[in-house]
């Protein structure tokens, strides 16, 4: 059974201390699972990389720029203002969370993509 995790917004969440080498967590056979919300895969992969108990787990990242997990309000207010609420709204339904407990990355993605329509369609492609 793959659990689905709950998200909530962000707020004041401290930056995270990148624990493994980014190309070693790639490599695990569970990192692809993981990153599609596999919770187990997540802790397997978690616990391969850094060892030891797991004990919860909120997010993996690779990138410096991805260890701050919380999107500014100036970025929340650039999605929003590019994409309309429209597919904030959609997003909510779709996935029962708003922008507001994306990560920093995941805004930052959304807001680069060229439109609305081609974040709904891409999801859809890979349902």
């Amino acid at each position: 059974m793959t659990l689905k995790p709950a998200r909530t917004p962000w707020r004041d969440f401290p930056p995270v201390v990148i624990h493994s080498p980014e190309i070693a967590v790639k490599r695990h056979p569970d990192y692809r699972a993981a990153k599609s919300g596999d919770v187990q895969a997540a802790f397997s992969l978690v616990k391969a990389t850094i060892g030891g108990v797991v004990i919860g787990a909120t997010v993996l990242t690779g990138k410096p720029f991805s260890a701050v997990l919380s999107p500014t309000q100036e970025q929340l207010t650039a999605l929003r203002a590019k994409h309309g609420q429209t597919l904030e709204i959609w997003w909510h339904e779709r996935f029962g969370y708003g922008f507001d407990c994306l990560t920093q990355s995941e805004a930052r993605y959304l807001e680069r993509s060229p439109d609305a329509d081609t974040i709904r369609s891409r999801l859809i492609e890979e349902e």
